[in-house]
C-alpha cells in the first residue's frame, strides 16, 4: 500500500509541477501542495487516518529524497465527515482556495461527487482513492 500511495503521490507531484495555477493563485514558495478529502472524523476515521498517514510518510520519504525536480510536497487534509456532501464541498473549497492544490485525492462517493462540480469550475483534477458509485462514471477532471 505504501508503494501505491507513493506512486500516487508521484503522480499528483508531476502534476502539480505541469499544472501551475494562475499568479493570483501562487502556491506558497516552491512546494508542490496535493489536497486529500479524507474522512478525518465520524464512522470512516479509520480510513482517512490511514489514508493520510500514508500519504504523509510517502511524501516525507519523497521529501527526503530531495522531492520531484527539486520540489517539495506538501499534503493538506480535508475532512469530509465521513461521507458528507456538504462537508466534502466545503472543505473542497477551502483546499482550493486557500492551498491553491492542482489535484486532490478524494474518498466516498458522496463527497467526491460534490468536489467533482467544483473541480470542473476551479481546473482540479481529483482522483478517486476509495469511493464506488455508478454516478462517479465519465465525471470530466475525475
Amino acid at each position: 500500500m505504501k508503494r501505491g500511495m507513493g506512486l500516487a503521490l508521484g503522480l499528483l507531484a508531476l502534476l502539480g509541477l505541469a499544472w501551475q495555477p494562475a499568479p493570483a493563485q501562487a502556491q506558497s514558495k516552491d512546494d508542490i501542495v496535493i489536497g486529500m478529502l479524507l474522512a478525518m472524523s465520524g464512522q470512516g476515521i479509520s480510513y482517512g487516518k490511514w489514508m493520510s498517514q500514508g500519504a504523509l510518510l510517502a511524501a516525507d520519504e519523497i521529501n527526503h529524497a530531495g522531492g520531484i525536480a527539486g520540489h517539495k510536497i506538501r499534503i493538506e487534509i480535508g475532512d469530509h465527515k465521513s461521507g458528507d456532501a456538504k462537508a466534502g464541498a466545503s472543505e473542497m473549497l477551502r483546499l482550493v482556495n486557500v492551498y491553491h492544490t492542482p489535484a486532490v485525492l478524494t474518498s466516498f462517493s458522496a463527497p467526491t461527487l460534490a468536489a467533482q462540480a467544483i473541480a470542473v469550475e476551479r481546473n482540479v483534477v481529483l482522483i478517486n482513492g476509495g469511493g464506488w458509485s455508478p454516478k462517479l462514471i465519465d465525471k470530466k477532471y475525475l
